[in-house]
């Protein structure tokens, strides 16, 4: 059984959530980096033993070479592949179950589909409990639920709906209708021989070009200051600007919900005006004025240049510090001075009120392990965080001033709003159906201890 680590906390961190996905994805590519060592040995024993068997027949080498190398190791590969197998099995049944946050990708990398997913559930949970509190306020002061976002007309009552998800995702990535049928068409024209594999290629590329176009038209109207797979740092997937995209759309959808809340409860108060003021209660809070996404950008263009000068001087350098240090390889260091600038930018407090003046890093829960770092994605990841912590902040200050007007929401008929309060990261995973726990058993893992003397 495999379980989501739950707590208390109505303030959920990802690290923890996604680190257990990425201590079991890790495995399956640990051990084939040891089988790949482990046949690079044998095939140096063949090589050793034939050598030792020149000028024998046949079956005396055959003979020879069993008796040098023996079954075992042959069959601690094998064992291992199985093993393999079962756990990437093991990966895909867990995707399948955490489906439609869990979205796999073209080319697969399970440690940023884990990481996205629960980014996206994180969001979802931010935007579950305010939506759930207008839902209630709107049986009072009518609101409206529908929201224009990237030219995109959303419905915020359908947007936990896995189906209604699904449609506005494929409408940003440009999989219309028409793209399905055409794709359909296609395929049936190569399967009945129709098209050749050249043709079909061909086809299939200019279909995707066109739905390309489409996603760029919506994913240029995301503020600049927010985009980051236009090449700046040397990566452009078509595939990641559709997540950054869709991720940007929910972050839009958390700060529509929590400042649509503030604005009803300040209505409710103007409605209910004398039943408030014969209470007595502490005035609403005021929005933070605070603009995460310029702050974000200036700390990265910073922390950019300094990168950017550090790698010149390495650049400009490389002959001579490759006469100098044994063993110098610049690409490394080149890697390392990316990876100090991700650090820097995670060590960054934001400014805001304490207690929620956090660096990035404690607002993720601690480090995340990753087998592949792509400054591309991280910086994507940091902007944000930092878009989203503001977002919850203001929610989460919200949230403890409604505690405090108890009597007032009893006194409108509006007590239940209380109960959303109470709801943890695992509460509302349950209550969109989303498995908080998964009857999965990881299997017993052989080890690789056959002695292989070359």
């Amino acid at each position: 059984m495999i379980e989501l680590p739950c707590s208390d906390s109505t303030l959920p961190s990802k690290a923890d959530f996604v680190n257990l996905f990425n201590q079991i994805s890790k495995i399956p590519t640990d051990l084939k980096m040891q089988v790949n060592e482990y046949r690079t040995q044998i095939r140096s024993k063949v090589n050793d033993a034939e050598k030792k068997l020149k000028g024998l027949s046949l079956k005396e080498i055959e003979k020879g070479i069993d008796k040098e190398i023996g079954k075992a190791e042959l069959q601690a590969i094998e064992e291992i592949e199985s093993k393999i197998e079962e756990l990437e099995g093991i990966m895909e049944d867990i995707a399948d179950l955490l489906a439609p946050y869990w979205k796999k990708g073209k080319v697969r990398d399970w440690e940023k589909e884990a990481e996205d997913a629960i980014e996206e559930l994180i969001q979802e949970f931010h935007i579950y409990i305010p939506l759930k509190m207008l839902e209630l306020i709107n049986k009072i002061i009518p609101i409206s639920f529908e929201v224009p976002i990237l030219g995109l007309t959303i419905d915020v009552l359908k947007i936990t709906d896995p189906a209604y998800q699904e449609e506005l995702v494929n409408q940003i990535s440009g999989y219309t209708e028409e793209y399905f049928a055409k794709l359909e068409q296609l395929e049936a024209d190569f399967k009945s021989g129709k098209l050749e594999q050249d043709a079909y290629d061909s086809a299939k590329g200019m279909l995707n070009d066109e739905a390309a176009k489409v996603l760029d038209a919506i994913y240029k109207l995301v503020p600049e200051e927010l985009r980051y797979y236009d090449g700046e740092f040397g990566l452009v997937v078509n595939e990641y600007k559709a997540k950054l995209t869709w991720k940007y759309i929910k972050s839009e959808i958390m700060d529509w919900c929590t400042n649509t809340l503030h604005k009803m409860f300040t209505k409710l108060i103007e409605k209910f005006k004398e039943i408030w003021d014969a209470l007595g209660l502490p005035k609403i809070i005021d929005l933070l004025n605070f603009d995460a996404e310029t702050w974000i950008r200036l700390q990265i263009d910073l922390a950019k240049e300094k990168m950017n000068r550090e790698i010149e001087r390495i650049e400009d350098q490389v002959e001579q510090l490759e006469k100098d240090i044994e063993e110098f390889d610049s690409d490394e260091e080149i890697s390392k001075i990316k990876k100090q600038m991700i650090d820097e930018i995670m060590d960054l407090s934001i400014p805001l009120p304490s207690p929620f003046d956090l660096t990035l890093r404690e607002i993720f829960g601690g480090d995340i392990d990753k087998t592949v770092i792509s400054i591309e994605q991280e910086i994507d990841k940091l902007v944000a965080a930092a878009k989203d912590w503001k977002t919850v902040v203001v929610k989460e200050l919200l949230n403890i001033w409604i505690k405090k007007i108890k009597k007032f929401l009893d006194a409108i008929g509006l007590g239940k709003l209380l109960d959303f309060l109470t709801l943890t990261f695992c509460d509302v995973l349950e209550l969109l159906g989303v498995p908080t726990s998964f009857d999965i058993t990881l299997p017993e893992l052989p080890e690789i201890d056959v002695p292989v003397l070359v």
